[in-house]
């Protein structure tokens, strides 16, 4: 017998007329609809007017715990008929802000990441680790990413929570490698957005992002146990081709700023906003 649950579903829309007063233009809390006795998805889309050039996909998870937002990107096997060999990098823009950046010769699109937190009533950005942070000699920068490494690679016994994962990984592939026609080589990559001085306890999310040729969209569902979830997101467009989203609950928010340009002439241009249509009904 199966059985369906019912699931809704919610955007994150522009209003008809679009305004750059960099006032919000769209919020969900998801704290308040996680009471509902029905799981709910929530979209948050930001689009953009479609170019006349070949632009990467790019799919995978968001992860928001410990104070630290974390991005895994899911490794599919190459196939000749998807778009998904875009170059993907993160590296600091400045000494407040990561950026994520998947780009094709052509087209790239650009998020760049800010950690803040509310102190005296206004909001702090965070700033990156002293180790990337473009302000810091690049002698010094060397030193502190050098004793990183070499820490990194200093044998230790392992935990053991970290024996309980490997054990556990060391099945899952030796049952991949017996599922026959069922099993799918799927790698991951996690990235994280390291910022100094974060915050212990910030809130707990989980989700999923996709990049598709003209836009980004972000899918959150509710209903989840614990505090898992239950944060506010909140969408202001900064002019005609950025849009920024924030994730936020209590002191602690993320704020990501969206663009994505394509190659013409030679030059990279910022390709327009496009607004999403309300829904109907």
């Amino acid at each position: 017998m199966l059985r369906l649950s019912v699931l809704g579903l919610w955007a994150l829309f522009l209003p008809a007329t679009v305004s750059f007063a960099q006032e919000p233009s769209g919020r969900i809390d998801l704290d308040i609809v996680s009471g509902s006795p029905i799981p709910t998805l929530f979209v948050a889309r930001i689009g953009f007017v479609e170019g006349d050039s070949l632009c990467p996909e790019d799919r995978g998870n968001l992860r928001i715990s410990g104070g630290t937002l974390t991005q895994t990107r899911i490794l599919l096997p190459a196939d000749p008929r998807l778009n998904l060999n875009g170059r993907a990098t993160i590296q600091p823009l400045d000494d407040e802000t990561q950026q994520y950046r998947i780009e094709s010769p052509n087209c790239r699109m650009s998020i760049a990441v800010r950690q803040q937190v509310r102190r005296d009533g206004s909001w702090t950005s965070l700033l990156v680790p002293r180790g990337q942070r473009p302000s810091v000699p690049l002698e010094e920068r060397q030193e502190i990413q050098r004793q990183f490494s070499e820490n990194l690679l200093k044998p230790r016994d392992l935990t053991p929570a970290e024996k309980e994962s490997a054990e556990r990984f060391g099945a899952a592939f030796k049952a991949q490698h017996t599922a026959g026609s069922l099993s799918i080589s799927v790698g991951t990559l996690s990235m994280g957005f390291p910022f100094d001085d974060k915050p212990q306890t910030c809130f707990e999310a989980a989700g999923d992002y996709q990049i598709e040729r003209t836009g980004i969209t972000f899918s959150f569902l509710t209903g989840l146990p614990g505090d898992l979830n239950r944060f506010l997101i909140e969408r202001t467009d900064l002019d005609a081709n950025r849009a920024r989203l924030y994730f936020m609950r209590g002191d602690c928010r993320f704020e990501l700023t969206v663009s994505q340009s394509i190659l013409r002439d030679g030059q990279w241009v910022s390709l327009p906003l496009t607004p999403s249509p309300l829904p109907k009904g």
